[in-house]
């Protein structure tokens, strides 16, 4: 059979109740439910704040993908291939 002691300290509903194995159990049993829900709603309000956060990326690229820009840069460079000078010739938005 399972061993129905725990490390924890049971709860007393009141004064004079007598505490059986069988609540002794159940008390267990909630406190192990209780930390399976902790942990069910820690996951669930990441999933929503990764799916808040994905959405705030997404608005931000459809916004930069919706504003393009032009930008011409001209370079000056050397006969043997090193850059001397690079500098924004124009930009248009």
């Amino acid at each position: 059979m399972s061993d129905l002691t725990t490390q924890r300290d049971m709860i007393s509903y009141s004064y004079g109740q007598i505490n059986t194995p069988f609540k002794r159990a159940m008390q267990t049993e909630d406190q192990e439910i209780g930390i399976h829900l902790k942990a069910a709603q820690f996951w669930r309000l990441m999933s929503f704040f990764c799916l808040v956060s994905s959405f705030i990326i997404l608005l931000f690229s459809a916004l930069e993908l919706m504003s393009p820009s032009v930008r011409v840069i001209g370079a000056n460079v050397f006969p043997n291939g090193f850059v001397q000078n690079i500098g924004l010739l124009m930009e248009k938005k």
